[in-house]
């Protein structure tokens, strides 16, 4: 397959090329178009976010409509390495601070006691675990085992 030489037309951007670069590549696999509306009292935003995986890395084409205005945005490899890398990192931290929270709630709690460490249950229970075993024994018995 030969390279496509960068055109010299002024009504192709960078976005357009690099998504003709990457369409029906062999080894290239991307996700449909997805379109996510962000709307609010005054205002309304939309972004059209696709992916496209290649041998180079992840690229992430951005579109984003607000006001009459459109901006084009295509993120290469390096930069959406970063923002998984990133993402990573704040979940892990988001976990690491609940933990924490947890750990803390639990020393401020009242300790209650283990009730199997108890001598009178740890008593109880042995009693019934032999008062079963010996039922099981005569019924046992009684069918001639």
């Amino acid at each position: 397959m030969t390279k496509q030489l960068r055109p010299t037309e002024p009504t192709q951007d960078n976005f357009d090329y690099q998504l003709g670069q990457y369409h029906q590549l062999p080894d290239a696999v991307q996700t449909r178009p997805a379109t996510v509306r962000s709307t609010d009292i005054v205002s309304s935003e939309t972004f059209i976010i696709q992916t496209v995986r290649h041998a180079k890395g992840d690229l992430l084409f951005i579109e984003h409509v607000a006001r009459n205005r459109t901006t084009r945005i295509v993120l290469p490899p390096h930069v959406t390495d970063v923002i998984a890398r990133q993402r990573d990192a704040v979940a892990y931290l988001a976990k690491r601070k609940q933990g924490q929270r947890l750990a803390e709630a639990q020393q401020d709690a009242p300790k209650r006691p283990n009730p199997l460490l108890d001598p009178k249950v740890r008593a109880k229970a042995l009693a019934a675990r032999t008062a079963k075993a010996a039922k099981r024994r005569a019924r046992r018995e009684a069918r001639g085992k």
